[in-house]
């Protein structure tokens, strides 16, 4: 069950493979790994660094980039509990997990299309 994604954690508990007990550790360690993984980016990289698709673009409104964030976690999550809970999808978990990607960037590029 090892993973990086609070999201993840958050289906575990919703699916009842972790307890409520754990769930604070698991999100503790995991905003600690994210806030040393991001000094250390900050340290070795620079502020400056061009990290592509994993930095927002500043120039669209803040509503939407996090109204987008938010909808493809609760359909990663949706995925995650289908695998994990029902044990569905027999080996395809990853195909599931990368067409909820695909669907984020297909929000994003109606999004802009509409915009």
């Amino acid at each position: 069950m090892a993973h990086f994604d609070p999201a993840v954690s958050v289906g575990f508990l919703i699916t009842k493979h972790i307890t409520k007990k754990i769930i604070a550790l698991y999100l503790s360690a995991e905003i600690a790994d994210t806030l040393l993984a991001s000094l250390f980016v900050s340290i070795v990289i620079g502020k400056k660094a061009h990290l592509g698709a994993n930095a927002p673009n500043y120039s669209y409104p803040l509503p939407s980039i996090f109204g987008i964030e938010v909808l493809a976690s609760a359909l990663l999550m949706a995925v995650i509990m289908t695998v994990v809970y029902t044990k569905g999808l027999k080996g395809f978990g990853g195909i599931a997990i990368g067409g909820i990607v695909g669907l984020d960037i297909l929000f994003w590029l109606l999004y802009l299309v509409h915009r």
